[in-house]
């Protein structure tokens, strides 16, 4: 199947596109599976900063004198609730892969394709920022 794919998308390139709805296409199938593999990818790294950060606060608030578990417990929440709205857009940038990948599928319009294409990269450019200032909160 590879091998049969590999012909089509060689012989597609090697003859040229019948149309520009086609190279639409064709790009946006490109495009949709470097995002589900760049969001995931996003994914991971939110994850690992999320925790850092975590931890960065309960060192930070543990050393304070007078500290409390309720400090410490409040500072932590605080963190939470800031990393909420990375939980959520990390849900829209998914559901916008998909409903690409869904529209892929069903052939559909390339005035659709590329709406499609401009809302996911909106969401990964959103979500390339929210890395970038969370890396920024913890120093890096």
């Amino acid at each position: 199947m590879k091998k049969l794919a590999l012909a089509l998308a060689l012989s597609l390139t090697a003859c040229g596109a019948a149309n520009l709805d086609d190279v639409i296409v064709r790009d946006a199938r490109t495009v949709n599976n470097t995002a589900a593999l760049s969001i995931e990818a996003a994914q991971s790294t939110a994850e690992l900063l999320y925790r850092a950060e975590q931890l960065a606060v309960v060192e930070r608030e543990s050393a304070k004198p007078g500290a409390t578990k309720e400090t410490v417990r409040t500072a932590v929440e605080k963190v939470r609730s800031q990393w909420a709205p990375v939980k959520e857009l990390f849900r829209r940038a998914r559901e916008a892969q998909a409903r690409l990948a869904v529209l892929l599928r069903a052939g559909a319009a390339a005035v659709e394709v590329v709406a499609a294409v401009g809302e996911m990269t909106a969401l990964q450019t959103e979500i390339a920022k929210t890395l970038s200032e969370a890396r920024s909160r913890l120093g890096g």
